[in-house]
């Protein structure tokens, strides 16, 4: 986004690798798996094929189709396209440096095991982190993280809460009583339904109005729940209704979520999956946060959206939680957002309303080919259970 109109061709040639054929692929085949693990609706099994055949030098085909005879119990097969990928990042080692975390090299990794809950400090005192595996509908872990922070008045506010055993659950309480829990986005709303039974005494918060007296209150700019704490604020002109919160007191700006993703220090197998087909892996042009490459369809105005950026970057922070993992410190926190956000911060970028409709069109195409898309439709009608 943002990037020149030959930028796939300058990535495959500073690779080595025909990167840029997988992106489409990879979005594909972790869409339709997800979706097919749940209602066996889509054929990944062709998409890893054709994956192979696009690719024969990176190992990722054979990975995928490891995968698919992984989840249908066919042993055998998966045996064999462990081996094959094996072979090819053995005789290919240089086109696939760039994937090789995609790269499953023992069958427990097949199962996208999840990881033990994880703490840290960010600033002392003050601020802390809780990473832990959220586990979706399809039993796979993604990659969550929380920001805890110490209020004034002793208590404690959570940030993008994330799923707490005991022993977290009793770690957060010796710093202090939760008070407040707020969803800051408004994907990562399951979590609330959950953490209302561990810490039952706090309001909880998330970015949509009530519809009911036991839905958690909504968030917005029109008053400051922590007002001698931390301030916050809506990113506008965009669907996801991200709400940013920052300390003043430690210049940190916390949960950041869905508006971009980090590109280092993740967890889970699955999540490398993901950033290769949202276009975030990109050979030595992989910039510390990425925005996906589906984030611009959702942007309602840019104007809106840029302003609400420009503001977020007034800030003065030197430090970043973000909602799916990882703690970016020094210059780099704020020069991360600013690259990632360059393609909104532009407005030469600004796509028209003829090349929005046209982009969009070709993403979902790229995803979902057309008789797939009705058949997904028609699938809405149908008892299909969870």
């Amino acid at each position: 986004m943002g990037e020149p109109a030959d930028f796939d061709k300058v990535v495959d040639r500073a690779v080595g690798a025909p990167l840029s054929k997988m992106v489409p692929l990879a979005r594909e085949f972790m869409v339709k798996n997800a979706i097919n693990m749940r209602k066996n609706l889509f054929d990944v099994r062709e998409v890893a094929e054709r994956a192979v055949h696009a690719a024969p030098t990176l190992h990722l085909g054979h990975s995928w189709l490891a995968l698919v005879a992984h989840q249908e119990g066919n042993l055998e097969e998966r045996d064999r396209h462990m081996a094959e990928a094996k072979r090819i990042v053995t005789e290919y080692p240089q086109e696939n440096e760039c994937v090789m975390s995609l790269y499953c090299d023992s069958v427990e990794r097949l199962d996208f095991p999840a990881w033990p809950s994880e703490t840290a400090v960010v600033k002392e005192g003050r601020v802390w982190t809780v990473r832990s595996p959220f586990i979706n509908h399809n039993n796979i872990p993604l990659d969550d993280q929380a920001s805890v922070v110490k209020l004034r008045d002793g208590s404690v506010a959570i940030v993008n809460p994330v799923p707490f055993d005991e022993a977290t659950k009793a770690w957060i309480e010796r710093i202090g009583p939760v008070s407040k829990i707020v969803s800051p986005c408004k994907g990562h709303d399951e979590c609330l339904k959950t953490v209302k039974d561990v810490f039952p005494r706090a309001k909880r918060y998330h970015v949509q109005p009530p519809t009911s007296p036991d839905d958690p209150l909504e968030i917005t700019d029109d008053h400051q729940e922590f007002p001698d704490d931390l301030y916050h604020f809506r990113i506008q002109g965009q669907i996801f209704k991200e709400t940013v919160f920052y300390d003043s007191s430690t210049k940190a700006l916390l949960g950041i979520t869905d508006s971009c993703i980090p590109t280092s220090d993740n967890r889970g197998d699955s999540f490398f999956i993901y950033q290769l087909g949202m276009g975030l892996l990109r050979g030595p042009f992989t910039s510390r946060f990425q925005v996906q490459n589906y984030n611009w369809m959702f942007i309602t105005n840019y104007q809106e959206y840029r302003a609400s950026l420009q503001k977020l970057l007034a800030l003065d922070f030197d430090v970043v939680t973000h909602g799916h993992g990882g703690t970016v410190h020094g210059p780099e926190a704020k020069e991360g957002l600013k690259k990632a956000f360059n393609f909104a911060l532009n407005e030469t970028n600004d796509p028209s309303r003829f090349e929005s409709v046209m982009l969009s069109t070709k993403w979902i195409l790229d995803t979902f080919r057309p008789g797939i898309i009705l058949q997904n439709a028609f699938s809405r009608m149908l008892p299909f259970g969870n």
